[in-house]
């Protein structure tokens, strides 16, 4: 199995009294702002990166990039628990980056690249926008447009 990673970006994350996370603020394609430059309080940028269960992977690098932004996160390494599925193919690895403040310059992307020992895979590309303008980066990037 090729390793693959997913992200997600939301405003907040929050610990329930029961352990569970609350998330808040879930963005899809685009991150939209009322008028660019912009900093929020925080960005939150949830990586999971899922490896195959016979050579897990349990160590990698989050780099985000993006219009004013470079930052670069380690995750792990984490001792995996046992999985309880005895036909389980893949072990699963996730980290919480908060991005703190979140600030940004002009539309463009964002982009999330997870990297780790023996290569590296793209988790996500979100378009940051000016609703004032509607302006991206390119028609490439403006593929889809969902608005929140």
């Amino acid at each position: 199995m090729e390793p693959l990673a997913i992200a997600m970006i939301c405003d907040e994350i929050r610990l329930e009294a029961n352990g569970k996370p609350f998330i808040i603020g879930v963005y899809q394609q685009q991150i939209i702002f009322p008028a660019l430059p912009a900093t929020v309080p925080q960005l939150i940028v949830v990586t999971t990166l899922f490896s195959d269960i016979r050579n897990p992977i349990t160590q990698y690098t989050v780099n985000i990039t993006g219009p004013g932004i470079n930052l670069s996160h380690e995750v792990g390494p984490v001792e995996l628990p046992p999985n309880p599925f005895s036909d389980a193919t893949r072990a699963e690895v996730s980290g919480i980056i908060p991005i703190r403040p979140f600030a940004v310059t002009e539309p463009g992307v964002l982009d999330i690249i997870v990297k780790f020992a023996g290569g590296e895979t793209r988790a996500r590309r979100t378009l940051i926008v000016s609703a004032a303008t509607q302006e991206v980066g390119s028609a490439e990037q403006n593929e889809t447009k969902i608005l929140h």
